[in-house]
């Protein structure tokens, strides 16, 4: 599909949809949308996200409105022709950045155009206005470049055209890790219409507004760690805290119930940032040590929050992830190539920010041709109809079984490593612990 067509929906997209929503719902354990009645119906619409995780935060968008959208990426991806056409074909437009050079900022005008038509044609857009990846849960500042679309596109437009920006928020519980949680919560619209007057007499005035607005709604639907020294800090202790995080039963969805706890505990340990910074030097100084010890052993933090059981206990409690284990490497050999494709490519990925989206890409694209051909083969050596029509849904389920049981054959392994610490050692994590836990609980 050229870029001249982008708007429109083509059977090819169609093909690539479905099983792409297909795999990225099994690729995560949760996927929850919030006020997803707050988006309008049948006018023109912009969604504003925050970006944390490369792919899967457009995925993320495109799936929670659960209809094609045309995002605007950074154009130095688009400089080889045939990647150019795959992004046209996946409906992605360049934006270009000072970055990209000065010389080439005049096309962003031809950019800002095309997007107006998109626009025109109701088909929503999506767009990341920090204009990079963010490694950090918070919000960078805002470039205009989704402010100037919008109002050129509601001046172009006229009378009817009734184009409102929708502020979204993304928020994983492990955004590197599959199986993990996604909440994508949807923020109040802004109606384009209604700063107009004052665009038509001070167009930076009226760019300076629209990205206040946009950032104030944005604002509560994100963990907004703003000493950004101390992120990692912050991590740390909702790690800690896990379990007190998930008390509110009140709120149905874990990860929502988690989030309104992180946000809460966020604001404080902000507050707590700037007024007592030697406060917080020192408690991080404390969860260094802490956290690199358990490091050294190769233990979790989630082991030290009850009293260390003997191992008959262990072995009763765990018993079905203990036979599991001993399935695990032949489960592992069935699902080779998906899981060593991964392998052999994430070690070549420099950005932290990528590992979630090469997870997902080599798994995605591997499943669609190894399954298939694996089932070919099988149906080769029987006969049996039932069986060859059961095979491929019960490979299929039997690599989610595969992602469901990986975490607990880890905690096993985790398990068995706690149990040999040395009791000086135990002891010693124990008190760090402690010491760490009351040291926030007096302060939150």
């Amino acid at each position: 599909m050229a870029l001249k067509n982008i708007e429109k929906m083509s059977l090819g997209y169609w093909l690539l949809y479905q099983p792409l929503r297909f795999f990225y719902r099994l690729f995560y354990h949760r996927f929850t949308t919030r006020n997803r009645h707050l988006v309008p119906d049948k006018t023109p619409v912009i969604f504003l996200a925050n970006h944390q995780n490369a792919l899967m935060d457009a995925l993320a968008i495109l799936f929670g409105f659960d209809s094609a959208i045309v995002f605007l990426a950074r154009a130095d991806i688009f400089k080889n022709p045939t990647v150019a056409r795959l992004l046209y074909f996946l409906k992605i437009m360049p934006i270009y950045r000072p970055r990209d050079g000065m010389e080439n900022m005049a096309q962003n005008d031809a950019a800002f155009l095309r997007s107006v038509e998109v626009l025109d044609a109701y088909r929503p857009m999506a767009m990341f206005p920090e204009g990079v990846f963010n490694p950090h849960k918070n919000l960078f500042p805002l470039k205009k470049g989704f402010a100037r679309i919008a109002f050129m596109a509601q001046q172009a437009g006229g009378e009817g055209f009734d184009l409102h920006i929708v502020p979204m928020g993304i928020d994983y519980n492990n955004k590197r890790e599959p199986y993990s949680d996604v909440l994508v919560q949807y923020g109040a619209p802004i109606h384009i219409a209604s700063l107009m007057d004052v665009y038509n007499e001070n167009p930076p005035h009226a760019y300076h507004l629209l990205i206040q607005q946009v950032r104030e709604r944005m604002l509560p639907l994100i963990i907004n760690v703003e000493p950004t020294q101390y992120h990692e800090t912050y991590m740390r202790i909702f790690d800690i805290y896990e379990q007190e995080s998930l008390q509110d039963k009140t709120i149905e969805n874990k990860h929502y119930r988690r989030f309104v706890w992180q946000q809460d505990k966020t604001e404080k340990l902000n507050r707590l940032s700037v007024e007592q910074p030697a406060l917080m030097d020192s408690l991080q100084t404390d969860l260094d040590k802490y956290f690199s010890q358990l490091s050294e052993y190769g233990v979790d933090d989630k082991l030290l929050r009850k009293p260390r059981r003997n191992m008959f206990s262990l072995f009763f409690q765990n018993l079905l992830s203990l036979l599991l284990m001993v399935l695990y490497p032949i489960m592992m050999l069935v699902h080779v190539l998906p899981l060593l494709t991964a392998r052999l490519v994430l070690p070549k990925i420099k950005d932290p920010q990528f590992i979630s989206s090469i997870k997902f890409v080599t798994w995605f694209f591997t499943s669609l041709i190894y399954y298939p051909l694996i089932t070919v083969l099988f149906c080769c050596f029987t006969e049996n109809l039932w069986i060859k029509i059961c095979f491929l849904p019960v490979l299929f389920l039997h690599g989610i079984l595969l992602q469901i049981i990986s975490p607990r054959i880890k905690m096993i392994r985790n398990y068995f490593r706690f149990f040999t610490l040395p009791k000086n050692v135990y002891n010693d994590l124990k008190v760090k612990r402690a010491n760490i836990v009351k040291f926030i609980s007096d302060r939150l």
